[in-house]
Formats: structure tokens, C-alpha cells, sequence
């Protein structure tokens, strides 16, 4: 058995999509027959409402009449018409006594008859939306200043103004800044909010009765002529402070060499509670500028031909023409998310006199509802040529200096390598290790050089640039394995002499004037260095050998049977013209005690 729905259940969570499903279809069944009604049916619905406007009276009759048709043709019957010229609602044949009693309904004042249009009043006579709150009985004397309300109360209040488009953001902005320090403030949900807290509720609450003196009007360029339109730029403002962050647009055209501005709509959101940096609001304020500038255009009919983004904040602008890659997350992710919607070209500096969306983000004197206020009618510099706009603090792309805030963190790791190709204490000689370090550079270098190499018939013959290079070899193999932090704390000066400021106090080396020679060896640097340039190199700046190590033992024992197993005096004098041993006599008469042929 298979039942069927022929009614949709009300308040059934599939109901929306349904309705929304089922209206959709029926009109693209007569999208061949209805474009126009189709398309004004499937984009401008929102549930029960149809909310569209043309150009011309003729054209609005027309497409009314169309979505009648198209809608009446699916059992749907649309009515309660309203519109800013009666001609339209005759022609259409609109219940005049069904509206009246619709509008009486939704009256502001006695006087004025409003529509409410998606939460928003709309005076069709006057063309206008207006603001007003409808607050329940028992809120009322919460607006005297005589009671005290409680957290939950002031929630109520401040979520019973809706502004879908940001009108009023200037004032609303300030009311959910409240409710996030009463929150901050840990008062319970029934408990009477904080003195300070008081005093802020006060300061907001005397403005709700001003709100009647919003008008603004629907169309955004009334008495206007149609060409102007083709000169219509879009102008977005973001600023941000401690507590909140603003976008706001504007529409500007040039009507008959005129210029013209008009709120489009604004987004002004609190801060986070964890308190965090100006300029990473600011960056905040940029992307919902960016995505208000995609709202806007993605509902608009009307063609832009210039952006126009307006910031009084340097910082953001470094950051957008840097490169995101060097910024942490935070910046990163914002910074790419901007730039994949707008170029670097499209955003400007402003004065922060002359930023219109610090009138959100700043208390100030307080927002003004007057029609000719900045906010409603635009920045000054707006109704002027483009060449008195502000230019004062544009930087040439490679004179603008990068922000060191939020730079990424990079992690090195330095690590010294120890591995040598020999394992020294195999050789009982200085002259078989020299010896055979020379085979090994003499191999490198012929096959370096792509020369050919010896066969095992032909004994390769030692060069003495092969033993110098094995001896300058093995002193950066031990140098390496000893003193390997300090070497890489002297390579990473720029300075080759005098850097002993950069080793570690625990260094055996900190006391020593040390430097790298060109070979890449350590050295130290002696007083007669200048001024004997006649004597050798190695006599000048002798090199710094490990006083605990086998390679040094060979040297000793080498210098020890080379002057006939002399005393330790001798052996010591004979060292230091060439070489700097830490303990360097202490070290030699170690080396000597363990002579066979002199302890025989």
C-alpha cells in the first residue's frame, strides 16, 4: 500500500524545502511560457514573501500579473499586493480593503501606514524604511532608567531590533558590544546587571526613541538618469577597534557630472572575548568587507564597473601586499581570502576622519540619525572629484616597509656532524695518518678532475699539494668534533675577526681572540698579527688544536721523536709556533711519559 502526502505538514522540519521545492518546479514548467516570472519567482521569493521592482510602471504590471498567472497555475494564490505607486495596485486589481487592514496592522504611528517586509517597515506611500521596536509589556519600564535589568533582559531588548541590512549598525553594534561585557562580567542570567554595566544600558537605552527619525529611502538615486548607471561604483569602508569591527558600502555614481552616494548596507560584528591585536581586527574588518562586497553584488541587478576599498589602517595593507606565506595562520588564511576576491590595486587609505565605518566601531558623540549624518550619506570626500580624494599616506609597493607582526615563526636546527672517514686510533704515526689521508684527497681530486684513476699495476704517485690538503683536512675533521657549536656560532657572523661575543661562556674558546682562516680552520688570532706580516701564516695565527684527543697525542709524540725525544720545554717551543694546545705543557709531559723509547 502506498500513501501519499497531499498537504504539507506545518512545522515539519522538511516543510521549508518542500514549499521551496514545490515552488521552484511549478515555475520552471513555465519558464518557456513566463522567463521573466520564472526568474523573478525562483530568485526574489523568500518563503511566502515575493519581494521585486522594475524600472517602469508598465514593466512592474507586467510582471506582476505574470507571477499571478504562474503561481495560480500550481493552486498557489498570491496576495495582500503592496507597492509605492496605487496605479500599480488598480491595474493589478488588488484588494484595497484586504491591504488596508494588513497595513493598519503593522502601523509605527496612527498617521503613517508601514508594511513589514521581512522583518523590516517599509512606508510604501513615502517609499521609506523605517525602524521601530515592539518590545513586550513587562519590558517597557526597563527603558525608564529606573529598574535595574537582569542579563536575560537586556538579551531580550537588544535581539528585538532587526536590521538585516546593517542600517542602523551604528547603534545596534553598541548593544551586542553590552551583552558581551555583562557577559565577560560572570553576572547570572537573573541577576541584576553591574553598576558600570548600568550606566552603559542607560547611555544606549536613551536612544531607541530616535530611531523613528530613520528614513531612508528604498531607491537608492531617486530623479536620476538612466545612463548614470554606467559610471556606478561600489565603495566598502572597514574599521576596526578593541571591541568591534565594521564594513560598510555605499553606491556612488556621477548623475549628470553630479556626484551621488547612498547606503547599499553594512555588517558590524563584536570582537572575540579573548582580547586580541588592533591590526588582526582590522584584517578581520577586511574580510567581511570582502564578503559584503559579494552579498552586495551577487544581489544586485545592476552592473559595477568600479571597487573601491577604503581602510585607515597601514598595517593591512602591508599585509596585503606581502606575501602571505611568511605570515602565521591567522594572517595567511584572512590575507589569501581577500585577495581571492579583490586586487591590491582596489584598496586605498583613508584618514581615519574621513573612514566612515569607525562611526561603528567607536562610541564617539554617539550615533547621529540625522538623513545628512556621514553614515547615511557617505564620506565628504565622496561628492568629490576622484582627484581630491585622499592620497596621503599611498606607498610605492617596494618603499612600503613589511609589518614584523604576526611573522611566521621558523624552527632551525642546527646540528653539528662529528663522522670522520678514518678511525684514528688505527695509526700509531703521524706520518702513516697524514700519509693516508693524502691516498684518500689524491683519489677525490682525480675524480673530481674526471682524470684517470690508478689501477692496481699503477701505484698512484702523492703530490705535496695531496699532504697539504690531507693535513688541512684532518685539523676540520677534529676541529668539527670539538669545537663544533663554536664553529658554527663564528660562521654565522659576519665579521671574520673579534666574534668571540657570539660563543657560549662554557665555551673552552671564549677567552681566545678565534677566527675561521679561509680553508675553513680555527685559528687564533695573536697581537704581532699586524705587524709582523714578514713571518708565516701559521706563525702569526697558530691553530687551535683539542688538548684531549688522539690526533693531538700523535702531534706531540711527532714533534716529541723529531728533535731527538727532547724535554718538554723543547717539544712546548717548537708546538706553539705552529699550533694553540689549551694546558698545551701539561698535555706534553702526558705525551712524553708515555714514550717506550725514552721510559726504557
Amino acid at each position: 500500500m502506498v500513501a501519499t502526502l497531499d498537504v504539507a505538514t506545518f512545522g515539519a522540519t522538511c516543510s521549508p524545502c518542500s514549499a521551496q521545492y514545490a515552488k521552484n518546479l511549478n515555475a520552471s514548467e513555465y519558464a518557456t511560457e513566463y522567463p521573466e516570472a520564472a526568474r523573478a519567482i525562483t530568485n526574489n521569493t523568500y518563503v511566502d514573501d515575493f519581494l521585486d521592482s522594475r524600472d517602469t510602471i508598465e514593466e512592474a504590471v507586467q510582471l506582476a500579473v505574470a507571477v499571478r498567472e504562474v503561481h495560480s497555475k500550481a493552486g498557489f494564490e498570491i496576495r495582500n499586493w503592496h507597492s509605492n505607486a496605487p496605479e500599480i495596485l488598480e491595474r493589478i486589481g488588488a484588494n484595497d480593503q484586504e491591504t488596508s487592514q494588513v497595513v493598519k496592522s503593522f502601523s509605527v504611528e496612527k498617521a503613517t501606514a508601514a508594511e513589514r517586509i521581512l522583518g523590516m517597515m517599509w512606508d510604501p506611500n513615502e517609499d521609506l524604511f523605517l525602524f521601530t521596536v515592539q518590545l513586550h509589556a513587562d519590558l517597557l519600564p526597563l527603558l525608564s532608567g529606573r529598574t535595574v535589568p537582569t542579563k536575560r533582559q537586556v538579551l531580550r531588548v537588544v535581539m528585538s531590533f532587526f536590521d538585516p541590512l546593517g542600517l542602523i549598525s551604528t547603534f545596534s553594534i553598541h548593544g551586542k558590544i553590552l551583552i558581551q561585557d555583562i557577559w565577560r562580567s560572570g553576572v547570572g542570567w537573573d541577576d541584576p546587571i553591574s553598576s558600570r554595566n548600568f550606566s552603559d544600558w542607560e547611555r544606549w537605552t536613551r536612544l531607541i526613541p530616535e530611531l523613528k527619525r530613520v528614513q531612508i529611502p528604498r531607491f537608492y538615486f531617486p530623479n536620476y538618469e538612466r545612463g548614470s548607471y554606467e559610471s556606478l561604483q561600489l565603495h566598502i569602508f572597514v574599521d576596526a577597534s578593541e571591541l568591534a569591527y565594521c564594513s560598510v558600502a555605499y553606491f556612488r555614481i556621477i548623475d549628470r557630472g553630479t556626484p551621488r552616494c547612498s547606503l547599499v548596507a553594512a555588517k558590524a560584528k563584536v570582537t572575540p572575548l579573548r582580547p586580541q591585536s588592533i591590526p588582526r581586527n582590522e584584517l578581520n574588518a577586511g574580510v567581511i568587507g570582502v564578503r559584503l562586497m559579494k552579498s552586495v553584488t551577487e544581489n544586485h541587478s545592476l552592473q559595477i564597473t568600479q571597487r573601491f576599498f577604503h581602510t585607515d589602517s597601514t598595517v593591512l595593507l602591508a599585509w596585503l601586499r606581502a606575501d602571505p606565506r611568511k605570515y602565521r595562520p591567522y594572517v595567511q588564511f584572512r590575507t589569501t581570502e581577500i585577495l581571492a576576491e579583490t586586487s591590491v590595486e582596489e584598496w586605498r587609505w583613508v584618514p581615519t576622519r574621513l573612514n566612515i565605518a569607525d562611526e561603528a566601531t567607536k562610541w564617539g558623540n554617539g550615533p547621529s540619525f540625522d538623513d545628512q549624518s556621514k553614515w547615511y550619506r557617505g564620506s565628504d570626500f565622496l561628492w568629490q572629484p576622484e582627484s581630491e580624494w585622499p592620497r596621503g599616506k599611498l606607498v610605492a609597493p617596494e618603499r612600503m616597509i613589511e609589518p614584523t607582526e604576526e611573522l611566521r615563526t621558523t624552527n632551525v636546527h642546527q646540528g653539528v656532524t662529528t663522522d670522520t672517514v678514518l678511525e684514528f686510533s688505527k695509526f700509531s704515526r703521524w706520518e702513516d695518518l697524514i700519509k693516508s689521508l693524502a691516498y684518500l684527497y689524491h683519489f677525490v681530486n682525480r675524480c673530481s678532475s674526471k682524470q684517470s684513476v690508478p689501477t692496481k699495476s699503477r701505484v698512484a704517485t702523492l703530490t705535496r699539494q695531496d699532504f697539504v690538503s690531507a693535513e688541512k683536512g684532518l685539523w676540520r675533521m677534529i676541529q668539527n668534533q670539538e669545537f663544533g657549536e663554536e664553529i658554527s656560532a663564528l660562521k654565522s657572523t659576519s665579521s671574520s675577526t673579534k666574534t668571540n661575543a657570539r660563543l657560549a661562556k662554557s665555551s673552552p674558546l671564549v677567552k681566545l681572540s678565534t677566527f675561521l682562516d679561509d680553508d675553513g680552520i680555527l685559528r687564533m688570532e695573536s697581537r704581532i698579527d699586524p705587524k709582523a706580516a714578514y713571518y708565516p701564516y701559521s706563525f702569526r695565527n697558530p691553530i687551535i688544536v683539542p688538548k684531549a684527543h688522539y690526533v693531538t697525542e700523535l702531534l706531540v709524540l711527532r714533534f716529541h721523536q723529531r728533535y731527538g725525544h727532547a724535554n718538554t720545554e723543547t717539544v712546548v717551543n717548537e708546538l706553539r709556533q705552529l699550533y694553540s694546545i689549551p694546558k698545551m705543557r701539561s698535555v706534553v709531559k702526558k705525551t712524553i711519559n708515555k714514550c717506550m723509547w725514552c721510559r726504557a
